[in-house]
């Protein structure tokens, strides 16, 4: 019963919009986040006949086969594509948090912080930033942020203790008690929405997506002491969930 095949179809694309969905709900909260959502496309219309029709007219002459009319044949989740829009920027206190602002418009091609992974360079938009213990700029994860030159930010030794005199420009030069520490390297791509998202909001680029460029400085500014939330509207999702 084919019937029961495009219902099986749409009901699996269906579960797979729910997984996007819950996705994004559970990282409501997490700094950086980018909520992905799942894009969806019908099979192949399909004509159907009745095949063996024996009607005939006046004469005795079997008639052409009465068409059906057309069926769909279900749908699938064609791809799951992230959302680069803006999350809202939240101030705070600590001179580590750093947030990219995009000011080339709604259009504008998203910039991102690049970082060292045990995979390689990963990019991210979480600026939740602090010292380790050899006075190097690392993420969440212990991830050293890069500076312009491909090498990580490091803070002279006396540094590294709570509330240090650190400023950031907003084109992203680093200094510390007025003397320069570095310039991060900020960077967007051709075709950013093909990133993969290996997670702990972290972005990896591919053949798709194109390599990392450094951003033009037209479309960024870095924002000291803030830090951009996630992008996900929890009411839209519950009401995309209903």
């Amino acid at each position: 019963i084919k019937g029961l095949y495009t219902a099986a179809s749409s009901m699996l694309a269906g579960m797979r919009q729910q997984e996007v969905i819950s996705n994004n709900l559970a990282n409501a909260n997490t700094i950086g986040f980018r909520g992905d959502q799942a894009e969806t496309k019908a099979f192949p219309l399909m004509f159907l006949q009745r095949l063996f029709d024996t009607n005939r007219d006046s004469n005795g002459s079997v008639l052409p086969s009465n068409l059906v009319g057309g069926v769909n044949t279900g749908l699938m989740v064609d791809q799951v594509t992230t959302n680069f829009r803006e999350g809202t920027i939240k101030q705070t206190q600590s001179p580590l948090d750093m947030a990219i602002r995009d000011t080339a418009g709604p259009n504008s091609q998203p910039s991102f912080f690049a970082v060292q992974t045990p995979n390689g360079t990963e990019y991210t938009r979480d600026g939740s930033f602090s010292l380790n213990s050899n006075g190097e700029l690392v993420t969440n994860q212990g991830y050293r942020v890069l500076g312009a030159n491909g090498a990580p930010i490091v803070f002279p030794a006396e540094a590294v203790t709570p509330g240090a005199d650190v400023k950031v420009s907003p084109a992203g030069a680093i200094t510390y008690n007025n003397q320069a520490v570095g310039q991060l390297q900020i960077v967007s791509f051709t075709n950013p929405i093909a990133l993969d998202k290996p997670g702990n909001t972290l972005f990896a680029q591919n053949v798709r997506s194109g390599p990392a460029a450094p951003a033009a400085a037209a479309n960024f500014v870095i924002q000291n002491q803030a830090l951009e939330l996630s992008n996900v509207d929890p009411v839209r999702s519950m009401a995309e969930m209903m």
